[in-house]
C-alpha cells in the first residue's frame, strides 16, 4: 500500500515536457532592448514569461546584447532563428563585398564564377601572408 501511495505521488510532482522555443535575432534585439530600456526595467525572469523561452535562455541572449543591440534588422540573418557563426567572417565579408559589386555592375553570378572568385581570394590571402586567415 506505501508503494502505491508513494508511487502517484511521484507521478503528480513529474515535471511536463517543455516545448522548446527560438527566437529570431529581432525578438532577441528586442528583448535585450527592453532589459536595459530605462522606463519598463525588465527583470529576467519577466523576460523569461514574456517570451515564453527559459531563464538561461535570457542570460545567454544578454550575455550577447551588444550583438543583438547591433543587429541590421533588414539583413535576412535578422529573421533567422539560429546562430551560424562563420568559420572565417574577414574572408566571408571580402566575397560579400565582391557579390555585391558584381550584382551592381550588372554580372550574371553564377555558381562557376563564385567559386573562382573565392578562390583567387585565397590565394591572395596566402600570398600576402594572411595563410591564418586561410587555413585552419
Amino acid at each position: 500500500m506505501q508503494k502505491r501511495e508513494n508511487n502517484s505521488m511521484l507521478e503528480g510532482s513529474k515535471k511536463q515536457k517543455v516545448s522548446h522555443k527560438s527566437l529570431t535575432g529581432i525578438q532577441k534585439k528586442e528583448l535585450c532592448q527592453k532589459f536595459i530600456d530605462s522606463d519598463e526595467k525588465l527583470t529576467q525572469a519577466e523576460l523569461k514569461e514574456m517570451y515564453g523561452i527559459g531563464r538561461s535562455t535570457v542570460s545567454e541572449i544578454l550575455a550577447k546584447k551588444d550583438k543583438w543591440l547591433n543587429l541590421n534588422e533588414n539583413l535576412i540573418l535578422a529573421s533567422n532563428k539560429r546562430d551560424h557563426s562563420l568559420l572565417f567572417p574577414k574572408t566571408d565579408e571580402a566575397t560579400a563585398l565582391w557579390f555585391d559589386a558584381a550584382i551592381n555592375a550588372g554580372l550574371t553570378v553564377n555558381g562557376i564564377l563564385l567559386q573562382e572568385k573565392i578562390l583567387s581570394l585565397l590565394r591572395l590571402l596566402r600570398k600576402k601572408g594572411l595563410k591564418h586567415l586561410v587555413d585552419e
